[in-house]
């Protein structure tokens, strides 16, 4: 069992058990890795766009890959990112909804 922090922003919401978490839209490379952001230093980042589902919140699952481990899957198995260790790669959930504090308050209770 993996718990995962959903984000708001940079705020940090609650945890959840990525179990719950139902993926949409399967993770596509993203190009947020710039000098400075919070996941600078990691080789490449995947965006999954989906929802948890309880409470059920949209959000995108931010998968996080060191270089070494992600060149030797890709390389060793042909670039079939489906060999990727997806679960120790997703480090948070963002959330997609423009929610108030009060509003994300009643939802998690």
């Amino acid at each position: 069992m993996k718990i995962v922090t959903l984000y708001s922003g940079y705020t940090k919401i609650a945890n959840f058990n990525i179990d719950v978490y139902i993926e949409e839209v399967s993770a596509y490379p993203s190009s947020r890795l710039l000098e400075g952001s919070r996941d600078h230093g990691y080789y490449v980042e995947y965006i999954g766009e989906g929802y948890l589902s309880n409470p059920q919140l949209k959000v995108r699952a931010v998968y996080l890959f060191e270089e070494d481990e992600y060149e030797t899957i890709m390389v060793s198995c042909d670039g079939d990112e489906g060999s990727l260790d997806w679960d120790s790669a997703l480090k948070r959930f963002e959330l997609e909804e423009d929610l108030s504090p009060s509003e994300l308050f009643e939802i998690l209770l």
